[in-house]
């Protein structure tokens, strides 16, 4: 079981980390295991803004959510599925309900041979109360696979990701969808204790609120775990790439960015 309780006033401001103003929140989850198999996962989440009641209108969310996960479905040892049910309910001045919104996910997840696969189907159902009042619906999928090979030095290990995903920030009424297809492979030498990836494809973000983009993008990650600082309980010495080309709604917001890092993470 977890309780969260969160109050952030309309003014702060910080330059360290992130947080969304003029917001206060409670949250809890509970997770049940029914057996072996099967697990229930249910939760609570409420929050609100206009604290200070400066603005003409409050917006309460109200999203309880559950979920079942099952495993060794079918009698399959890799083979599991996890569905789940969350509503959200916003109300205007405590009052008036403004949307309510259905949002239910199947995910299953199995191994076909050398291949892991992980796929969602996806349904949105979203209804506004107030004027205009209508009504939409939404289906999503996604699916990625996974491959493994070994060999003598090196482990290589293909993917391949494809489909719609849902963007959903906890504190916002809104939602994104991301339609992405990519390509990428890791490769590891355990010999010398180096592990890298590699990543490039293609997605469009099309924004609930705001201006939709395309993005075009590389990346590259080399990681080697040193031996010269036995005392340290963990660290790791990385080289990070990459390359974002953004292509907006908006012309003039167009721009590419390239990025190049490396340094040492170390863990006492």
């Amino acid at each position: 079981v977890t309780l969260e309780y969160e109050r952030v006033a309309p003014d702060y401001m910080t330059i360290v980390g992130s947080a969304t103003p003029d917001r206060e929140k409670a949250k809890a989850r509970w997770r049940y295991k029914v057996s072996k198999q099967h697990t229930i996962t249910s939760g609570f989440l409420w929050y609100r803004n206009n604290l200070k009641g400066a603005e003409a209108v409050r917006n309460d969310h109200y999203r309880p959510e559950i979920s079942l996960l099952t495993k060794s479905l079918f009698g399959r040892r890799y083979a599991s599925t996890d569905i789940s049910y969350k509503l959200d309910i916003t109300e205007q001045n405590k009052d008036v309900t403004a949307r309510v919104d259905h949002i239910v996910n199947l995910n299953y997840r199995d191994r076909f041979g050398i291949f892991d696969s992980d796929s969602n189907v996806g349904f949105t159902s979203n209804e506004y109360k107030i004027s205009p009042q209508q009504k939409s619906h939404e289906y999503t999928f996604n699916t990625s696979l996974n491959a493994r090979f070994h060999r003598d030095s090196y482990i290589l290990k293909p993917n391949l990701r494809l489909g719609v995903w849902t963007s959903r920030d906890e504190l916002a009424s809104l939602s994104d969808k991301i339609y992405e297809y990519s390509l990428g492979s890791g490769i590891e030498f355990p010999a010398i204790k180096v592990t890298s990836d590699i990543k490039i494809g293609h997605n469009k973000l099309k924004k609930e609120g705001g201006t939709d983009s395309l993005k075009g993008f590389a990346r590259m990650n080399i990681y080697y775990r040193p031996d010269f600082m036995p005392g340290l309980k963990y660290s790791m010495v990385f080289l990070r790439a990459v390359i974002n080309d953004y292509d907006y709604d908006v012309n003039d917001r167009d721009f590419r960015e390239s990025s190049v890092s490396c340094g040492i993470n170390i863990q006492f």
